[in-house]
């Protein structure tokens, strides 16, 4: 549980390279990268937002 909190906090100061995002994805089922797919276009949403005000 630690290593996943700090790999969060990680890949917010740190980019994360492409190939490693790519390999994550191709394990993910169906439906988890589903739902990973809303969230990241829900977030890039409200940070579009955040930087028109």
């Amino acid at each position: 549980m630690i290593g996943a909190i700090a790999g969060a906090i990680a890949a917010c100061v740190y980019n994360i390279p492409k190939w490693i995002v790519t390999e994550c994805n191709k394990i993910l089922s169906p439906k988890l990268l589903e739902y990973l797919t809303e969230f990241e276009v829900f977030i890039m949403k409200k940070i579009s937002y955040s930087n028109m005000i």
